[in-house]
């Protein structure tokens, strides 16, 4: 079997669909990367399985364009720069849609109207999967950049330092300003909204026997500065959680949250805690560059691995506002042509694009077919979906095997906070697994949301399989002051639910105790 034809997954997600996943992968396949990165991927194996998805392509291709992404962005210090340019520049493009978008009334849309907005999406899209490639091969969570970067510290320690662990000082010289988040700005909004109520005396009485809806009602009619606050909250951040298929959140959601925060903490001193624990990791990275004694060359690539791991984590909130906009209409579409949303979800882009001009959608029974397992192959930027022995034909021609995940005994991360604890293991796939988190667990998931914690109070330790160091779960985790391994990739497959497993936050592993 040739080396070119072995395939390795690098892209593993849950709660996915054909769509999201298509329009997710669909600037990695543009020949106008081999301007970037001097080669581009010609064609990737997407595995569904029951919410599932797994992104592969060629091994050998992959780790040809990790190092030509690594040599570029040592040679030129501008590279990680226009990067960002070109992030910033979709991202402009995205928050310009969405600005449109949410003036449009989707039920009366015409079916113009609804493609020309899908249309502008796509472009939007293509031009972020452009830099977001880029970025997954720098990715300073794990790839070969981070490896070298971890070799720099390792030399430096030997000459100059020799307090803490290599795994520590990367993750503390590597992450990026958390005050830069989508997140920690949520987060941080939040809380001034709860000190904006506890400032009003009768209302901050009111919030603890009120319900919901009563609530709304208060503000809209006696407190119009603090509802409108809320409402701008909601209209910024509604989608910054939607992930592959949502949901979104609505106002009484963040109300929800907003009463819980007033009844569960002092906001005022909180906010001021999160803004010191900011304050203490910049100061603390500027130290450690000054112990390390790092040329300028080393503080120009360990500053591009910062802007690097920020650009991971916006691209990937500028893509849920993709999915937010496109579901939207997946909505209506379903509704007009007598489908399901999960049969509409379950459409490539050119079905989506037909469904819009043509009026016509596929065999509902091939697009229920397709929920039960399929593969969407992408050759020379063209897809097609694949089933049993074509889908099973297409994955043995590249050389993809399943690897015996649960055969592992130790997963490589990167630390989101350090210590060492040892609990059993609870993996959770959706909210709905929640519940089982009991106090000492070790919670172990592809990512979280706000709306977890509660539940991951009890936790030990947490783990992803994904996730950057701006993550959520990673400012929770250092909120909390609790180990936590990000990038642990397949950890979710590997471990089981009460399995005993011992996090390493100061190495970076989670393993099999």
């Amino acid at each position: 079997m040739a080396a070119e034809k072995c395939y390795t997954v690098y892209d593993h997600s849950f709660n996915a669909n054909i769509l999201t996943i298509n329009l997710l992968v669909l600037g990695f396949h543009k020949k106008k990367l081999r301007t970037t990165l001097g080669g581009h991927i010609k064609d990737s194996v997407t595995e569904f399985s029951e919410g599932e998805a797994r992104w592969s392509t060629s091994e050998v291709l992959w780790e040809r364009l990790a190092k030509s992404a690594l040599s570029k962005v040592k040679k030129d210090k501008r590279y990680s720069k226009r990067i960002a340019a070109t992030v910033d520049e979709a991202g402009a493009e995205m928050q310009r849609i969405y600005k449109e978008f949410v003036k449009v009334d989707i039920e009366k849309a015409t079916s113009q109207k609804m493609l020309n907005y899908y249309k502008k999406i796509i472009h939007a899209q293509e031009n972020l999967g452009l830099a977001v490639i880029a970025v997954k091969l720098l990715d300073p969570a794990g790839s070969p950049f981070a490896d070298f970067l971890k070799d720099q510290i390792k030399r430096q320690k030997r000459r100059h330092l020799r307090q803490g662990t290599i795994e520590e000082q990367y993750t503390a010289l590597v992450r990026p300003d958390a005050a830069e988040s989508l997140i920690r700005k949520e987060t941080k909004s939040m809380h001034r909204l709860a000190i904006a109520v506890c400032k009003q005396k009768e209302l901050y009485r009111k919030l603890h026997f009120l319900r919901i809806d009563d609530i709304n009602t208060v503000l809209n009619k006696k407190y119009k500065k603090i509802y409108k606050l809320l409402e701008t909250h909601a209209h910024s951040f509604k989608w910054v959680q939607y992930g592959f298929q949502g949901p979104s959140f609505d106002k009484y959601h963040y109300l929800m949250g907003l009463k819980k925060m007033v009844m569960g903490c002092h906001p005022k001193d909180e906010l001021a805690r999160i803004e010191e624990r900011e304050d203490k990791a910049r100061k603390r990275q500027k130290a450690l560059e000054k112990e390390l004694r790092l040329s300028a060359q080393q503080e120009d690539l360990f500053a591009a691995a910062r802007e690097l791991s920020h650009l991971k984590e916006y691209a990937q909130q500028l893509f849920y506002l993709s999915f937010y906009m496109v579901d939207k209409m997946l909505w209506e579409l379903s509704r007009r042509h007598s489908l399901s949303h999960q049969q509409v979800r379950n459409c490539t882009m050119p079905e989506v694009e037909r469904m819009l001009t043509k009026e016509e959608h596929p065999d509902p029974a091939v697009l229920d077919r397709r929920q039960d397992g399929c593969v969407l192959l992408i050759e020379d930027e063209k897809g097609s979906v694949l089933y049993d022995k074509e889908a099973r034909a297409a994955l043995r021609d590249r050389g993809f095997k399943t690897k015996p995940l649960r055969q592992a005994k130790i997963v490589q991360g990167t630390t989101a906070y350090q210590g060492m604890v040892k609990g059993r293991a609870k993996v959770i796939r959706s909210p709905a697994d929640l519940e089982k988190i009991e106090e000492g667990d070790i919670v172990i998931c592809q990512a979280t949301t706000p709306e977890y914690l509660p539940y991951l109070r009890r936790a030990a330790a947490f783990v992803t399989d994904s996730d950057g160091l701006q993550c959520h779960t990673a400012l929770m985790a250092k909120d909390l002051k609790k180990p936590c391994i990000i990038a642990a990739q397949n950890a979710t497959q590997i471990f089981a639910d009460d399995d005993l497993v011992e996090v390493h936050g100061e190495q970076g592993f989670v393993k099999k105790a």
